[in-house]
């Protein structure tokens, strides 16, 4: 059997096999939990599933129309996903409904052959996220209809699943399946989205790599040819499979397996003898080291015939001089390259290329190009060629005849423009037409004035086709400066055109000199500057580039007329300063005629931006004390911290506040944006105090501002208080002394009054006064002050006032050291 015979038998098997549907054969599949298997015998009797056996004619005698109620709608909460796998593997479908459902049924659809476009199945089926739960649509009917292969009760304990098993996947079961239920047997199935079964190659055994070889192969037809495939580790099988050029998908036909050769079971390489056309495509080397394993591809091949047919083309072209033309060509296989060449009708040079380009993707046939302007020295022969590898044959098409049409209508392809030019340089007035002219004219009039035009040169037309009808100065003078237009005429059809005038200035050439420049300018973030530049004398044009900080490139950032009476002044202000702004501002200037500019030295522009401040606050003592801060933007989900390191950390709603309650109290006013912090400070809280806010963003605190103050103890409150504290208690022991004094003498006095001493008894006479004694020697050691509640009504002053000291009796007066024990 010949390789075409071969190659022609293959391709009508596999076109049967996906044609009559009976690719899909399995095994039988083991039952498990929750799911049911479908059998091979399932997928074989799939014609006889599909037939509907004729049933009884139900009575209809007791239906009215408008009585039969809806179906009732099915919502899947499980569908089948797409489900790639290796070959003899475990695979469940999974396929569950929200509510109880009466029967299920599964429908397969085999994967598109090579032949058919791919069927109307999305690869990623839309679940609807929106609820709890996923709600499934009805497919739409695809390009070729699923065939049901097996329909079942539902089962679990709530009739809900449909689920299926397969227990040893088989490469026949690859293709798309579909799950559909209904809640009772007389209404229609609902369906999910169909899923892709797909079986990949995964190999488990030695890593196999191969040698690198050319991916693309052109040969021409009915030649020999050979396809390289070397693995850089020995194997024990080899197998080729192939699939077309044009095919939308890649799968493969296998064509060939055959054990490895060469001296180290390295070579799975084949051979063509007689190359047909029907075997170009992508050719795929596999190879295996265990014949159980799954084989590794390599890199497929681009197998190509060296034949072209070329589609569309152009031939004859002839259109007039000046328009656009538009070559086809369009091949019937993509192509890498195209290329276009061009030769004279009547010259035997060999062609010059003209364009070479890459076809856009969208469109890798067409080679086709557009020329616009096409002039009589681009009459000839225009050849089309195609190359299906970037270094291969190169395809030429018959050439196409482009011949340009006589005609009495003549435009201007180039016409003079307006030109400046300096004392004694050169200049050209371009004059080009699109055909050929017999005569050129140049009229002038002066720059200002009246004066009518006058001919001041006149010539036949240049160049080989007689269309260039240009002026050249080899020296321009302040005498040539004027209004120039060109006119050309063909005598022999009466056709005169004229062109727009264009002004010639011829200027002294001078030097651009700066009077006035900003110097490095250091400027608050948001503030306006002026950035000065002015000229000692009249330019046409101003130009300011920035160098940014960090940066070597140069931005022209703005262009303009210089501005002022005498059109000196370049000067520009920019009203808002950001640091994109920051660097180096260059200011440019040139004069009337010149193409160039010249640049002033650069001024540094730098943006202040604003320190961090610390305030300080200062405090007594055990006074209390007020620490507020301010958020710009307040928020009622703003949180308030005020922090003293180590120990202090008072927020809202802490828990230790709500333990407890603390020295510190914190108050937040979300009107104002306000927070305070009220406390009688001590020496622990002298420092650094600061105020955070925040803000709880996916249970993480954000901060949005921050501020520090530092606490300080008030000195000179200190030295006052201990003074006025020392006056104090000087006057209290002073007055103590006196009142002593006082009350032991008057109690001398009672003593000898009989009217007093009657109202006392002998026994509280005597323990008032060692009381009053006892007292006195007490105070005498340290001063402290008794409140003594008495409920009587009359109270006696030996209850409030201390008594005498022995030591005072003794000494008839008041000790010398009187503050030498005294305790403040």
């Amino acid at each position: 059997m010949t390789s075409r015979s071969f190659f022609k038998m293959a391709i009508i098997r596999i076109t049967l096999l996906l044609t009559l549907g009976i690719a899909c054969r399995a095994t039988p599949i083991n039952q498990s939990v929750n799911t049911t298997t479908i059998s091979e015998e399932d997928i074989r009797n799939v014609s006889e599933s599909t037939i509907v056996p004729e049933v009884e004619g139900h009575s209809m005698d007791d239906i009215m129309p408008g009585t039969k109620s809806s179906p009732i709608v099915v919502v899947f909460v499980d569908i089948p996903e797409h489900t790639e796998t290796e070959l003899g593997s475990s695979v469940l479908l999974a396929c569950r409904t929200v509510n109880p459902v009466a029967e299920c049924q599964w429908s397969w659809q085999p994967l598109p052959p090579v032949h058919l476009p791919l069927p109307d199945v999305s690869e990623s089926p839309p679940v609807s996220t929106t609820t709890a739960i996923p709600t499934i649509a009805t497919t739409a009917t695809p390009t070729t209809h699923p065939l049901p292969v097996r329909q079942f009760p539902a089962f679990g304990n709530n009739s809900n699943d449909c689920s299926v098993r397969f227990s040893s996947t088989k490469h026949e079961q690859t293709g798309y399946w579909t799950c559909a239920a209904r809640a009772s047997t007389n209404d229609p199935f609902t369906s999910t989205n169909p899923a892709k079964l797909s079986i990949v190659n995964v190999n488990h055994g030695i890593l196999i790599t191969f040698a690198k070889h050319e991916n693309v192969v052109e040969v021409p037809a009915g030649s020999s040819a050979q396809i390289m495939c070397q693995t850089k580790s020995p194997v024990r099988e080899c197998q080729w499979s192939w699939r077309q050029l044009n095919q939308s998908q890649p799968w493969n036909l296998d064509v060939k397996s055959f054990p490895a050769f060469g001296n180290d079971s390295t070579e799975c390489s084949i051979k063509f003898k007689n190359v047909l056309p029907e075997q170009e495509g992508y050719w795929t080397c596999g190879a295996r080291v265990d014949p159980n394993s799954s084989f590794t591809q390599a890199t497929p091949v681009r197998f190509l015939i060296s034949e072209v047919e070329f589609v569309q083309l152009s031939r004859g072209v002839q259109v007039a001089a000046g328009e656009s033309v538009f070559l086809r060509c369009l091949a019937n296989k993509p192509v890498i390259q195209c290329e276009w060449s061009w030769r004279a009708s009547n010259s035997s040079k060999e062609p010059l290329i003209v364009k070479k380009f890459t076809p856009n993707k969208d469109a890798e046939h067409d080679c086709s190009v557009r020329f616009k302007n096409i002039l009589y020295e681009e009459e000839g022969l225009w050849t089309c060629g195609v190359r299906l590898t970037p270094d291969g044959i190169l395809h030429t098409a018959p050439a196409a005849t482009v011949s340009l049409l006589p005609t009495a209508k003549v435009s201007f392809v180039e016409v003079p423009t307006d030109t400046a030019v300096p004392v004694g340089a050169e200049a050209t007035l371009k004059c080009v037409t699109s055909s050929r002219v017999e005569k050129c004219v140049w009229t002038w009039k002066p720059l200002h004035g009246s004066d009518p035009e006058i001919v001041l040169n006149e010539f036949p037309s240049n160049g080989d086709l007689g269309r260039d009808c240009s002026l050249h100065f080899p020296h321009v003078y302040t005498e040539k400066q004027g209004y120039w237009s060109c006119q050309v005429s063909i005598v022999s059809l009466n056709t005169v055109l004229t062109s727009p005038l264009a002004k010639l200035v011829v200027y002294e050439q001078e030097e651009v000199k700066f009077s006035e420049l900003s110097q490095d300018i250091q400027i608050s973030s948001g503030g306006s500057v002026l950035l000065r530049c002015v000229t000692s004398s009249a330019v046409e044009q101003c130009r300011w580039s920035l160098n940014p900080v960090n940066s070597n490139t140069t931005v022209v950032v703005k262009q303009f007329p210089a501005a002022g009476n005498e059109a000196r002044d370049c000067s520009v202000r920019l009203s808002h300063a950001l640091a994109e702004q920051e660097g180096l501002w260059t200011c440019g200037a040139r004069i009337h005629g010149q193409q160039n500019y010249t640049d002033a030295p650069p001024a540094k522009l730098s943006l202040l931006e604003p320190e961090p401040v610390t305030i300080a606050v200062w405090a007594a003592p055990h006074k209390m004390v007020t620490l507020a801060c301010r958020v710009g933007t307040v928020s009622s989900e703003a949180k308030c911290h005020w922090i003293h390191a180590p120990n202090v950390h008072v927020y809202q709603n802490s828990s230790r506040q709500l333990a407890k309650k603390t020295r510190h109290s914190l108050q937040m006013d979300y009107t104002t944006g306000v927070c305070k912090l009220i406390f009688k400070p001590d020496h622990t809280d002298l420092g650094q105090w600061t105020c955070r806010f925040t803000i709880n963003n996916d249970n993480a605190d954000v901060e949005i501002g921050n501020a520090t103050l530092i606490l300080l103890n008030t000195l000179a409150d200190e030295k006052l208080g201990w003074i006025v504290g020392t006056l104090t208690a000087v006057v209290l022991f002073l007055m103590i002394i006196v009142v002593v004094l006082v009350v032991c003498k008057a109690r001398i006095f009672i003593h000898k009054t009989p009217e007093i001493l009657e109202t006392l008894p002998p026994e509280k006479r005597k323990r008032s006064a060692r009381s009053c004694r006892e007292k006195y020697t007490e105070n005498q050691g340290k001063i402290n002050f008794q409140f003594v509640e008495d409920n009587s009504h009359s109270s006696s002053l030996e209850s409030v006032l201390p008594n005498r000291s022995p030591r005072v009796e003794k000494a008839h007066g008041i000790p010398s050291k009187t503050f030498e024990n005294g305790v403040l």
